[in-house]
């Protein structure tokens, strides 16, 4: 998989989506280094959020941490992370996924019914 996520980067360098697909792929497969160095090698076009993930599904929950506070802050996505799941213990995950807004028990209160038509 890692080959040809690699083919697929050497097509088109500036598609930001491979290099996250490559260090999942490598996280998966147990090269934590890798992955991390795939993702720092962006530099500035790095995403705050992959680079968590993969030091929390490494079990860094402070590097974790550290990165998570660089971005935007949560979605609702990153509530439901698995990669991310290492980080729920922990007091600042509560304090984190706070700054959703809305929160989520305000989208916790929102009615959706969906009406199929007859």
């Amino acid at each position: 998989m890692e080959a040809t996520l690699r083919t697929i980067l050497n097509l088109n360098p500036s598609n930001l989506w491979t290099h996250f697909y490559i260090a999942d792929a490598l996280l998966y497969m147990g090269e934590f280094e890798s992955a991390v160095q795939e993702l720092l090698d962006l530099g500035d076009e790095n995403d705050p959020l992959m680079v968590a993930q993969v030091y929390a599904y490494s079990g860094d929950v402070d590097a974790a941490f550290e990165w998570l506070d660089r971005g935007e802050g949560p979605d609702i996505d990153s509530y439901f992370n698995p990669l991310l799941r290492n980080l729920h213990d922990d007091p600042r995950w509560a304090a984190w996924i706070a700054q959703m807004d809305p929160s989520m028990e305000e989208r916790a209160a929102i009615r959706f019914e969906v009406r199929l038509p007859r």
